[in-house]
């Protein structure tokens, strides 16, 4: 979603996916937010042992870059 919204087309796809009944949209809102949580929590319990003592941000990135 981050690579569709920064490339201007984040709201369309947002629109094309969204429920239009009121309470359809209050669950997809959570469960969206629940997904959102959970991979960050996987995303930062995998990469932070390996970036935890870089002094600089291009050290933390250069970090990522060779994990993948």
């Amino acid at each position: 979603m981050i690579v569709l919204e920064d490339n201007g087309v984040g709201e369309f796809v947002k629109q094309a996916i969204l429920p239009q009944d009121a309470q359809q949209l209050v669950q997809h809102n959570k469960n969206d937010i629940k997904a959102k949580r959970i991979i960050l929590e996987a995303v930062k319990d995998h990469i932070m042992p390996h970036v935890h003592e870089k002094k600089t941000m291009f050290e933390t990135y250069d970090t990522i870059l060779k994990l993948y």
